[in-house]
């Protein structure tokens, strides 16, 4: 199989990663060369260029592709790419990736399926949280509260810890950075290597006495 993928960021090197160990036929284009520097040991075309240049698909192979993946940071550029891939290429399959889920339904009208990363993170999250039992679990006033901690998703880095609170069913209380413990406040953002400290009510039996 002949997969294109747009965009060369943390999931785009990844998804190649992944496809070329499956053996798959894999293409690579981004407009940052240094990107691309991190897929040069491997076995993939590396194509230095804008995901919505013609000059650059047709360079790529795209009349002959099975698949494109638009997976670059740029939402708009993912869906320029995207329809150029279905409408102009005729691509069979292309997947666009958003981080916005009401745009989800947009995107299928056009042709294309849409996989929306917030939503995905947010699901994982979610799993684990519940997969796990708590670290911790103290009773206060009577009422069970169990401590969770997780690792830093790739798609949280820059969010503030608190902007978690509106979309997960649990309380961000704080974040482990280099062995440090940092309290959650509304200067805390999210970097690579914190581990996450969430709580959140027991749902089962009775406090821990």
């Amino acid at each position: 199989m002949q997969v294109t993928v747009i965009g060369c960021g943390k999931i785009g090197r990844e998804l190649a990663i992944k496809l070329i160990d499956l053996g798959e036929e894999v293409v690579v284009i981004d407009r940052e060369v240094e990107h691309l520097e991190d897929l040069k040991d491997y076995d993939v075309v590396l194509i230095n260029g804008r995901g919505i240049d013609l000059a650059v698909l047709k360079k790529a192979g795209l009349e002959t592709a099975d698949v494109v993946l638009c997976v670059s940071d740029n939402e708009n550029a993912n869906i320029m790419a995207g329809q150029i891939a279905r409408h102009i290429f005729n691509v069979p399959q292309v997947i666009v990736r958003t981080n916005f889920a009401d745009n989800s339904p947009i995107y299928e009208q056009l042709g294309l399926t849409p996989v929306c990363t917030t939503q995905l993170t947010v699901e994982r999250i979610i799993e684990t949280i519940g997969a796990y039992e708590a670290d911790v679990r103290i009773d206060f006033f009577g009422n069970p509260v169990e401590f969770y901690t997780i690792d830093a998703d790739p798609e949280w880095l820059g969010h503030r810890l608190l902007s978690l609170e509106d979309i997960l069913d649990a309380k961000p209380f704080a974040l482990l950075r280099n062995g440090a413990l940092m309290m959650s406040s509304l200067d805390i953002r999210i970097t690579e290597g914190d581990k996450l400290i969430f709580c959140k009510l027991a749902v089962d039996g009775e406090a821990k006495e």
